[in-house]
Formats: C-alpha cells, structure tokens, sequence
C-alpha cells in the first residue's frame, strides 16, 4: 500500500505559518533542499494538495525549466513536479481550471477518493502545505509518516501545525540536524 508522507516546517512554538501568512521565519538552504528533494524524488510519485497551494505551485514550478536562472535543484524539481501526479482537493475548481499536466481533481469526496488511491499501485505520495487539507486527512488517519522540520524560531502567533485539542500518540522513528538550526524530524502513525 502506497504511504501519504506530510513534510512540513515547523517553530518551535507550533505554529506551521505565521499569523500574517508569510514564509520569511522559514530556514531554507542547500542542506534543507537537498534533504526535501531526497525524500520526495526517491520515495514519490504524486502529491497532494488543496486549491490554493495548488494554484501557489502551478504558478512558480512550471516556469523553472523555461528561467535560465534556475537552480539545478530547482530545475530537478520542476522536471518532478511535471512528472508526477498532482491530487488537488477543491470543491471550487474544475478540471479546466487545473491546467498543469498529471493533474487531477477529487472534489468533495476526496477522503474516499484518497483512500482508493493509496491501494493503488506507485510510489508514496507527499503532501507539502495546505494545512487544513492535512487536519481532514489527520482526522481521517489517512497520513502514515510525518517529515517535521523545526525551525529554531518562535512565531508568537499564527496557525497551529496540530489543531487545538487535537490528541494523537505518533511514534518518533529519527531525527537528523540540518544547517541553520533546523532539526529534521520524523514520525509514523501508531
């Protein structure tokens, strides 16, 4: 059975975006990037994401190959990303509107959807982002291991990576220090 693996960074205080939505607070480097990438091109072949990460990504990634000022990374990644197959949960979107290649709606039955999906035969499937997406796939116990990376900043604000009173025993598997204070953590569902 195909895995759901959610990689996300997080403070120290919780919070997985800032209360004024902005990614500034975030560590990102060769290090992290290399890590990120690792995890997602040698385990993957999809992702998972709602409608404005979704819209987010088809507006950055698509036109990496094309910028000359394109990292090798970023140009791997890119070259991934339009290989894969990118799940966009959306009850507002239509097929039309995806415009990406390997793209494909699940509407308001996307739990059901998901669940077919993770019986079908591939390689695992990442989340990254959309964070109230990951709560309803939590609550469902559709998400197996978790990638947390925790930055070495407080927030003071903004939303949380685990809803207020959400409960759950995870089963730490590692954790691995990266540059810039970032400590990669690992968890799989017990």
């Amino acid at each position: 059975m195909r895995k759901i693996k959610h990689l996300i960074h997080m403070s120290l205080d919780g919070y997985a975006n800032a209360a004024d939505g902005n990614f500034e607070w975030m560590v990102y480097n060769d290090d992290i990037e290399k890590y990120a990438h690792d995890l997602i091109h040698d385990t993957g072949d999809a992702v998972i994401w709602g409608r404005n990460t979704f819209e987010g990504m088809k507006m950055y990634w698509p036109t990496v190959l094309g910028n000359s000022g394109s990292s090798p990374a970023e140009r791997n990644h890119a070259t991934w990303l339009n290989q894969s197959t990118k799940y966009v949960v959306s009850t507002t979107l239509t097929e039309a509107d995806l415009g990406w290649e390997n793209s494909r709606l699940l509407g308001a039955n996307f739990v059901e959807e998901i669940t077919k999906i993770k019986q079908q035969p591939g390689k695992d499937i990442l989340i990254m982002g959309s964070l109230k997406l990951v709560q309803s796939l939590r609550e469902h116990k559709l998400i197996d291991e978790f990638y947390i990376n925790l930055n070495p900043k407080t927030l003071g604000g903004g939303t949380p990576l685990f809803a207020p009173g959400e409960q759950e025993l995870l089963n730490f598997v590692e954790a691995h220090p990266l540059q810039g204070g970032v400590v990669a953590l690992r968890y799989e569902r017990t």
